[in-house]
């Protein structure tokens, strides 16, 4: 995160984006491994991270839980899997309960 946070254009105005950050960030990303364990933190990072870790074990329940934590921007850009997550876990109940 440290290195995009380096190629990403400062939020101040201080810097404009040129195509060397662009293309460094671009390139830094074939490197990076995306982290998915259980990193303790509240910061948007550490909540994808968690949503990441449950996915990768099947747990959709734990996942949705970690991503409607989220809030303001974050939030507002996973909201449609958020809700597609919640039917799909509704969908799972009810056939759940058919079956029994």
């Amino acid at each position: 995160a440290a290195l995009i946070d380096k190629a990403r254009p400062s939020l101040s105005g201080d810097s404009q984006p040129t195509i060397w950050g662009f293309l460094f960030a671009k390139t830094a990303s074939f490197f990076l491994v995306p982290q998915r364990s259980f990193v303790e933190g509240n910061d948007p990072e550490a909540i994808i991270s968690r949503a990441g870790f449950f996915m990768s074990a099947g747990d959709l329940q734990n996942c949705a839980q970690e991503v409607q934590s989220l809030s303001g921007e974050p939030r507002g850009i996973a909201e449609d899997w958020l809700n597609a997550a919640q039917e799909r876990l509704l969908v799972d109940q009810v056939v759940q309960f058919v079956k029994t």
